[in-house]
């Protein structure tokens, strides 16, 4: 084994701004299941600098938001919420009233089955 430098893609000074960033990972994903998310997109270019191939920075904005969540799991959690809210108004402190819940709920199943 030998000791040799990194193969850098042709590039002699590599900075972190030239890496693959966790956007660019992601975006065949975005663009295969973009239509399960609404997703959007924005990139902002600077003026050119000293040379117009090289503009002098980039501004980049994604902003993604899950469809289901309003659709499916949001209705699903405000209906639960709700039906925590109802139960706790059950809720006596007694352990009298809650047999007493108990032995209804045993009689109510007996009448069905």
């Amino acid at each position: 084994i030998r000791r040799a430098p990194l193969w850098d893609c042709g590039f002699e000074k590599i900075t972190d701004r030239m890496q693959y960033t966790a956007a660019s990972f992601s975006m065949p994903l975005r663009r295969i299941f973009g239509f399960l998310f609404a997703v959007h997109e924005e990139v902002k270019q600077a003026p050119p600098g000293r040379h117009p191939a090289f503009p002098e920075s980039f501004t980049y904005q994604l902003r993604v938001r899950d469809r289901f969540w309003g659709w499916l799991y949001k209705p699903v959690i405000d209906a639960s919420f709700w039906v925590s809210r109802m139960v706790g108004r059950l809720q006596q402190g007694r352990i009298q009233v809650y047999l007493i819940y108990s032995f209804v709920t045993i009689i109510v199943l007996l009448l069905f089955v």
